[in-house]
């Protein structure tokens, strides 16, 4: 771990004391991707919808086209390119053991590029994943290897790029290899949430403002805002908070860099009890297999409703992460009358850190507590569990919920000619889902010449559909498989997708151009896929899906002359549109 140079002998122990105990990383084996200053805009195991960052962003000053260098000597081992996800990807694996990940490229550098487009051409498709041999495409330290971009889903250019375990793929923290990177700014703490475990279990929060106590019980956790600055923080606006029984806790926190305003996440959130761990959450690394498993790390509900991510330092039963260290899955036992001095500490990976301290009480007045919300049925989270009516059927498959269900349905007619059943309420899209449950939806209303059409849409607040999660039609149902739960109903896509030619010439004329987009969209169903030919012959269009554009960039398949483009895009469920237009290149 990299620590500030300004550390004494005395306080280096402190930190030490509270540091993680990590594997030695090699330092200094591998050198920066680019030849410019390191600044990040998100870093290692970051939180993101449904997953955690798998490796660290670094700013390419707003634009494309800066050079990627290999980290080390090694061979590209995998090539990738996809419309969406890391965009064009390169990977390179070293003698050490570790594999470099370098994405959202622009393009790759030769003979790589070539190597790609041969394949994409061979096999007549832009989104190729390729697996190469150790002899194949060696590469020196330094070597460059692509040029930065914005491909894929990034929203801005940058550099995504990650350090993997080469035998399991693992992603681990990049920071812990020694790069140079600047950071001397502790993490700040914003917020802290308390819950109840179980049904006998409450919290009271008494305000410093003498406004009404908050009572905190299994159904209702509460919120109370830190303030604090340079590494120190308080709850000043609580007077004391008690209880009993098992309550648990989650911290709203966030890290940042010199000379960055970017939000980044702390490696290692620790609650102590008594001067003893009750909690500790690392994140060095982790497993793909388990990354969705964020959503039991989080507190979902308040992710969805406020945007806040809130951490939570107790595990539900459901979760399976590796990067805790706990004692009675971080609950805080309060009883015999007893008081409990608690402080987080938070670190990030150079050592910077951030405490808040607070005291729960013990309490034997106990308050009235509200009882389960209105349910339909319990569903729960260590085995296959499923609610039926005669219209709708949900499955879950056993680990598909990370803690026990107050599972909450409600049936409303649908609105318009759009919908072919009612929309089903299942629960809300507030919680969160590991494994996808199966979605039947019975459709009566549905004409047999629609069947191939049909589809489960989520629908919006105004009865509209909004997306599809897919569908097939059996036995008077429609079938869909959807990791989330929300409002939905059958309905059905005719509509063949559209094409529109971007920035159109006078005339046609292409002559002086160096490429031809066209946006390409659904109203439902989605893309699935799209071909385009020029004068009979297959031309590779590169597809941007959060720009829904397609661009053939002109080669030897498009040579100067009149030409003629035949553009085809199909739909998810059949629907086909197609294009021509005659142009002079």
């Amino acid at each position: 771990m990299r620590l500030p140079r300004w550390l004494g002998p005395a306080a280096l122990l402190i930190l030490l004391a509270a540091t993680p105990s990590l594997p030695d990383y090699p330092q200094g084996y591998f050198r920066s991707p680019l030849g410019i200053p390191l600044f990040m805009s998100g870093n290692f195991a970051e939180m993101r919808a449904n997953h955690f960052h798998g490796g660290v962003d670094f700013k390419t000053n707003g634009r494309e086209g800066y050079r990627i260098y290999a980290a080390a000597e090694g061979y590209v081992s995998r090539i990738a390119v996809s419309p969406s996800g890391f965009g064009n990807a390169i990977y390179v694996a070293h003698p050490n053991g570790y594999t470099t990940v370098y994405a959202h490229l622009n393009r790759f550098a030769e003979p790589f590029q070539d190597y790609v487009r041969s394949v994409q051409h061979e096999r007549q498709a832009f989104r190729v994943n390729l697996y190469l041999e150790p002899g194949q495409f060696p590469v020196e330290k330094g070597d460059i290897i692509a040029i930065s971009g914005n491909s894929g889903s990034s929203t801005a250019p940058h550099l995504h790029f990650e350090v993997r375990d080469t035998p399991t793929q693992e992603p681990i923290n990049p920071e812990l290899f020694g790069f140079d990177i600047q950071d001397t700014t502790p993490p700040r703490i914003y917020a802290m949430r308390v819950y109840a475990a179980d049904a006998s279990s409450f919290a009271r929060i008494v305000w410093a403002d003498g406004r009404t106590p908050t009572v905190v019980s299994r159904h209702q956790p509460a919120t109370i805002d830190a303030t604090g600055s340079n590494g120190q923080f308080r709850l000043d606006s609580v007077q004391r908070i008690e209880g009993a029984g098992r309550l648990g806790f989650a911290v709203r926190t966030h890290d940042y860099h010199d000379g960055s305003s970017n939000i980044l996440g702390p490696m290692t959130i620790r609650l102590d009890v008594d001067g003893e761990r009750l909690f500790e959450s690392t994140k060095e690394r982790f497993s793909f297999d388990e990354t969705r498993q964020l959503n039991a790390h989080v507190d979902y509900a308040m992710r969805h409703h406020t945007r806040r991510w809130f951490e939570r330092s107790h595990l539900l039963p459901g979760n399976a992460l590796r990067m805790y260290d706990t004692r009675e899955g971080g609950f805080l036992n309060v009883d015999g009358g007893l008081s409990h001095a608690l402080r987080y500490h938070i670190e990030d990976v150079h050592g910077n850190t951030a405490s808040l301290r607070f005291t729960v009480d013990a309490s034997a007045e106990r308050p009235a507590l509200p009882g389960a919300p209105e349910h339909d049925q319990v569903l729960p989270y260590n085995r296959p569990s499923a609610f039926r009516t005669e219209e709708v059927v949900v499955a879950l498959p056993d680990g598909a919920l990370y803690e026990d269900l107050w599972f909450d349905y409600a049936r409303e007619v649908g609105a318009g000619a759009t919908l072919y059943s009612p929309i089903h309420h299942l629960h809300r899209p507030d919680a969160p889902l590991q494994k996808a449950m199966s979605v039947s939806i019975a459709a009566p209303m549905l004409p047999a010449s629609l069947r191939s059409k049909a589809v489960i849409a989520s629908v919006n607040s105004r009865g509209e559909p909004r997306g599809s999660i897919g569908g097939t039609y059996s036995d008077g149902f429609v079938h869909a498989r959807t990791r989330s739960f929300g409002a939905y109903a059958v309905a059905n896509d005719t509509e063949r997708p559209t094409i529109a030619l971007l920035n159109r010439p006078a005339g046609a004329d292409f002559r002086g151009r160096e490429s031809i987009s066209f946006t390409i969209k659904d109203n439902l169903a989605g893309i699935d896929r799209y071909d385009g030919f020029v004068d009979g012959r297959w031309v590779l269009f590169a597809y941007d899906a959060k720009r829904s554009r397609i661009t053939h960039t002109f080669d030897d398949r498009t040579p100067p002359g009149p030409r003629t483009l035949e553009l085809t895009v199909v739909d998810n469920v059949g629907n086909t549109a197609t294009e021509t237009l005659r142009f002079t290149r």
